[in-house]
């Protein structure tokens, strides 16, 4: 099974520093496929130094066998190794490019797999070293260090730690890194001011940098992209581009590709005022969309509309858990608060279902009080400012409507009203036919009594009748015998 080994950490440390280097330092961390550390573990390395490129001849090899530490960490001396091949002190470092290949076994036998190949950058401090008594290279632990100032690359007069110039005859890669293996350039940066930055910045002008002249709008200034290795070729990929605008600020374009080796398309851009198109090049909003979008949230002036948090979907499901619902009031207090505009009779609430329809209203608690309630505030003016209702107010209903005739049309309910003194009584009332008025049936006065307005009263079971109490607290039931004569029997008074 292949291992995997992550060259995680390198340095080399020249040692001999007024001749060529009769050896280096090599630091490396081992891990396995995993990307755990290979720790307190005998490891076997073979060392080979091409010349030339990165796939260049093997000039040198040796072998050695080491012990990762308990951070998974080996150091080896390269040039004291066991020789495979070659002589370490006839390379000729400065006449060629040189490059180091790293195997390994990690179960310390012979059968070695790749780790990676770099570069050898040993050479500028050796041959420097042989040229110079004021040394200015200097040999620190697992690498070296310039002491004497800036490093310019094609430039005598460096203004930064380190100045690279092109030579500007074509695109050049002024700077270019390779590793087989994952390769990052990291920018560390600290202070207590909020401005600073660990930044990335790409400087364009027209001209030359020695003597810039303005750039024009739609000038590319900078861009951050990605090619992929397809079809033997490094091909054009995604990227981020900054361009100027018609005024000369500045604006970023998104872009992908969709073969290898196609045209970037630009998918998404942002504008100078700071809109945001997507296959939109000239967007007139802050967000301006060309196609549809599929979102699993959604804020409205904040608010979230449907989606995660405070609205979630699960299935055919939406909830809201982030506090009360209001419909037509931004300050809900309940749960759920629904307010009309109170122009007309409107139903703030509407359900409807192609089968049975119910709203069920459940409760809990050890305490008899409590109800699971339907119930109905009435008052004269408004909600926001209520005055007294007056004797003869509807106060509240129950009733349902059948659909016949082409309509639905007023039927049976139970209604409360208010009485002379305030007080609320019931009447229970029918509709004769579809479309009728509704009649009142039978009324509970405020006292209790019950008026039946037109009718007969029917007991249909035998021996059942009217229950009264007499004076002395106890109960008789009254029932007829088949004469139609009354019938009195002592019964126990029911609760």
């Amino acid at each position: 099974m292949r291992l995997l080994l992550i060259l995680a950490i390198t340095f080399y440390t020249l040692i001999g520093l007024s001749q060529s280097p009769n050896s280096f330092k090599y630091q490396s961390v081992l891990r396995d496929k995993s990307g755990l550390l290979i720790v307190d573990k005998t490891v076997s390395v073979r060392v080979s130094i091409l010349q030339s490129k990165i796939d260049g001849t093997t000039i040198y090899a040796e072998t050695h066998s080491a012990k990762t530490s308990g951070s998974g960490i080996i150091n080896l001396e390269i040039g004291k190794g066991v020789i495979v091949s070659g002589l370490f002190s006839s390379i000729a470092w400065g006449l060629n490019l040189h490059f180091v290949k790293i195997e390994m076994d990690p179960s310390g036998g012979s059968t070695f797999e790749l780790v990676g190949v770099s570069q050898l950058l040993s050479v500028p401090y050796a041959m420097f070293s042989q040229t110079s008594g004021d040394e200015k290279w200097d040999s620190v632990t697992g690498g070296i260090n310039f002491k004497g100032g800036n490093v310019g690359i094609g430039n005598t007069t460096p203004i930064a730690n380190i100045d690279i110039v092109g030579t500007g005859a074509s695109n050049a890669s002024v700077l270019t890194t390779r590793n087989n293996w994952s390769n990052s350039i990291s920018n560390y940066t600290s202070g207590d001011q909020g401005f600073l930055q660990a930044g990335f910045l790409g400087f364009r002008s027209r001209g030359t940098w020695q003597s810039p002249t303005n750039i024009v709008a739609g000038d590319r200034i900078g861009s951050f992209g990605a090619a992929g290795y397809a079809n033997g070729a490094y091909s054009t990929g995604a990227a981020m581009e900054m361009y100027t605008g018609n005024s000369l600020g500045t604006y970023l374009t998104f872009g992908t590709t969709s073969t290898p080796g196609a045209t970037r398309t630009e998918q998404m851009r942002i504008t100078e005022n700071g809109n945001v198109g997507i296959g939109k090049t000239n967007p007139a909003y802050n967000l301006d969309v060309a196609g549809t979008i599929n979102a699993s949230s959604l804020l409205i002036n904040g608010i979230s509309v449907v989606g995660s948090s405070p609205w979630n979907i699960s299935g055919s499901n939406v909830s809201y858990s982030a506090g009360n619902v209001g419909i037509g009031t931004s300050s809900p207090t309940s749960n759920l608060e629904i307010i009309g505009s109170g122009s007309s009779n409107p139903n703030l609430l509407t359900t409807k279902n192609n089968s049975t329809n119910a709203i069920s209203n459940y409760t809990s608690g050890d305490q008899g009080f409590l109800q699971a309630g339907f119930l109905g505030f009435r008052s004269r003016g408004t909600w926001q400012s209520p005055t007294t209702i007056v004797a003869g107010d509807r106060i509240g209903s129950f009733g349902a409507a059948g659909y016949a005739n082409g309509a639905y049309s007023t039927g049976a309910a139970m209604e409360m009203y208010t009485g002379n003194s305030l007080g609320t009584y019931l009447i229970f009332g029918t509709t004769a036919t579809p479309g009728a008025t509704r009649t009142e049936r039978m009324r509970i006065s405020e006292s209790g009594n019950v008026t039946v307005q037109t009718g007969d009263i029917l007991i249909n079971t035998i021996n059942s009748g009217v229950i009264m109490k007499s004076p002395d607290g106890n109960c008789w039931r009254m029932t007829v015998n088949n004469a139609g004569a009354p019938v009195f029997a002592s019964i126990t008074c029911p609760l």
